[in-house]
């Protein structure tokens, strides 16, 4: 294994044996293509090893779940990535959120547009800052994923951003609830409850389901 690692064995030896010391990158990916190692395998070698776990590579979402996610009624229901660009949503989310339909819709650079004012209400309170702290804490998590760094610099150029963003801590963003407008259902915003799904086995998506609060109000 050494050999085939190009380090000493005395190296490998070290983590063989489990000795916590700093092992070039370059060594645990050799050791997880070799050893073929599963998901879950290599995930605590490289957390072992003290270096970032890798991003799986992008794959289609299940039809099974694309399909529970668009059959959803009485609710918003949507499904987006890791840098939160849509990938299904149901009838009801087109209707009363019709940016969701839009070709390469994505929630963080929509909510941070001019077009969002007219939905989104409390904006900055109740939107901006629990957005961000999410966002935040992801674009840590995941620096390789070029797409989400590209949707926080696009999202960070805009005026007033960076500075919402340097007050961000991290928060459970999707507790409590949040003012919208949907001119279909009310004159007037309703507040709207948000559950956030994660499949199992793949913590790369996120499933929204979104719904009203006020009492009377329904979404149909």
């Amino acid at each position: 294994m050494a050999l085939l690692l190009g380090v000493s064995e005395r190296l490998y030896w070290s983590l063989e044996n489990g000795v916590v010391r700093p092992y070039p990158r370059t060594m645990i990916d050799g050791v997880a293509r070799i050893l073929n190692l599963t998901p879950v395998e290599a995930e605590a070698l490289y957390i072992h090893a003290g270096h970032p776990i890798p991003r799986r590579p992008a794959t289609r979402p299940d039809p099974l779940l694309v399909d529970m996610v668009e059959r959803q009624t009485g609710c918003i229901s949507y499904l987006s990535d890791e840098a939160w660009d849509v990938l299904a949503c149901n009838p009801l989310g087109g209707l009363h959120a019709p940016w969701l339909t839009k070709p390469n819709a994505n929630i963080v650079t929509w909510a941070f547009s001019p077009d969002a004012s007219f939905q989104l209400r409390e904006f900055e309170r109740c939107w901006a800052l629990p957005i961000l702290a999410e966002v935040r804490a992801t674009w840590q998590r995941c620096p390789d994923n070029a797409r989400l760094a590209e949707v926080v610099a696009e999202v960070r150029a805009r005026p007033g951003v960076n500075a919402l963003w340097e007050r961000t801590a991290r928060t459970e963003p999707y507790l409590g609830e949040r003012p919208m407008f949907f001119p279909l259902l009310s004159p007037d915003p309703v507040h709207v409850h948000m559950l956030a799904l994660n499949p199992f086995g793949d913590q790369y998506l996120r499933w929204i389901i979104m719904v009203p609060t006020t009492p009377g109000i329904e979404l149909i």
